[in-house]
């Protein structure tokens, strides 16, 4: 028996009058192995809290982007998340709140820009 692939789009749809990339969770389930079933998945009260100073100068901003989208897709709607960043103050992007509304989460991540970079690198000798 050969393992069977699970292809799940990250965002629930994408735009039709233009190109774009649609990002897929992948998942592989093994024959004879159990699949893990959402509905028996205890809810997360999350809250994601990026640097958004450090990050930019490792220039990882996109990949710390696709994780966050990522983690939102996995959560539950009976799951809390709340999404902040942080460089020289803490700004909450979305408050804590229940995950019933996916693409508000995802809205909120891709508004994710760096923070006082130049004046971090300068500070640190970067």
């Amino acid at each position: 028996m050969q393992p069977t692939l699970i292809f799940r789009p990250l965002l629930p749809a994408i735009p039709m009058d233009s190109g774009s990339t649609l990002d897929l969770i992948i998942a592989i389930a093994l024959p004879n192995q159990p699949q893990r079933m959402q509905t028996n998945r205890l809810p997360l009260n999350l809250a994601l809290v990026i640097d958004s100073l450090r990050i930019h100068v490792w220039q990882k901003l996109s990949y710390a982007r696709k994780a966050a989208r990522s983690l939102v897709a996995e959560l539950t709607p009976q799951g809390w998340l709340a999404i902040v960043t942080f460089d020289d103050e803490a700004n909450v992007l979305a408050p804590s709140q229940y995950v019933h509304h996916p693409l508000q989460f995802i809205r909120a991540i891709n508004t994710i820009n760096p923070g006082h970079v130049q004046h971090w690198a300068l500070h640190n000798k970067v």
